[in-house]
């Protein structure tokens, strides 16, 4: 096929001398443009694929994060906050797996608050039931001094005896002084949750002569004896919780006493590894 054909007559001095011919074929140019339409076929082909492998790849670590997240959140449902995502780059992706994480972090610090203020309340009542159980037994020992010596105060005015009369009603007074810092104490624990008194120097031999004047009745109505070692420390300690104990400790050897048997209640001291014990033993 021509695409241009021209065609000369050659002449020399007015004589013909032949033709000449000029052509050009189309089929150089169609090979060109055909190799050319078809480079930019695969060109069009490459870049699609490409773009392809690319979203491919991209919806792959798109979906494998979801995934992660989603594995992620069923193990924080589950109840295992040890759980902490890793994802990079700056997308919605990683946005949210650090949105992610720090709801866990907010979540651990709630959980760590509750129990902690779980332990708390429980420690509270826990001290709460033993110190209403202390008081209630505490109680009972200036009720038992108050019964006493109403019944030997009547004997004493019905023999006139003044002086005795006058021992009775202090005696009378001091356990009712000693009931009413009890129910106080009780109060306190009630409005405060907690009763602490401040350490302070104490002579153990005259606070245990209170302890046993409070005893009194108890002591007298069994026959019981009160020894205490004569070189009985000073030692700083809370004053009232600590002649409560001593005195829970003598009232339990008078009422679980052997039957026939007057209780014999020894205090004694001594240092054991660096540290001092005192002890309270009964026959």
């Amino acid at each position: 096929e021509q695409v241009f054909d021209l065609e000369q007559p050659l002449a020399l001095g007015g004589q013909a001398l032949g033709k000449v011919q000029f052509g050009i074929s189309t089929a150089p140019m169609a090979a060109a443009r055909a190799a050319i339409v078809n480079q930019g076929v695969g060109i069009a082909l490459l870049e699609i694929a490409v773009t392809f492998a690319l979203l491919t790849a991209l919806g792959v670590l798109f979906t494998r994060n979801l995934l992660t997240l989603a594995q992620a959140a069923r193990r924080v449902e589950s109840g295992d906050l040890d759980v902490a995502l890793e994802v990079p780059g700056r997308d919605e992706v990683a946005d949210t797996a650090h949105a992610f994480n720090q709801m866990v972090a907010a979540l651990k610090r709630d959980i760590s608050e509750r129990r902690q203020l779980l332990a708390e309340l429980t420690a509270k009542n826990a001290e709460m039931e033993s110190f209403v159980y202390t008081i209630s037994h505490d109680l009972k020992s200036p009720l038992i001094t108050i019964g006493g010596f109403v019944g030997v105060l009547e004997k004493d005015i019905a023999r006139a005896d003044r002086k005795a009369v006058r021992e009775d009603l202090a005696e009378i007074r001091r356990a009712t002084v000693h009931m009413q810092t009890l129910i106080d104490d009780l109060l306190a624990l009630s409005r405060t949750g907690r009763i602490v008194g401040e350490p302070e120097p104490t002579d153990l031999h005259a606070l245990l002569a209170g302890v046993g004047q409070r005893l009194k009745n108890q002591i007298v109505g069994t026959d019981a004896t009160l020894e205490l070692a004569p070189d009985l420390p000073c030692i700083a300690v809370d004053q009232k919780r600590f002649a409560q104990v001593l005195e829970n400790l003598i009232d339990n050897a008078i009422k679980f006493r052997r039957p026939s048997v007057a209780p014999l209640i020894q205090i004694g001291w001594g240092l054991h590894d660096g540290e001092l014990r005192l002890s309270v033993r009964d026959n």
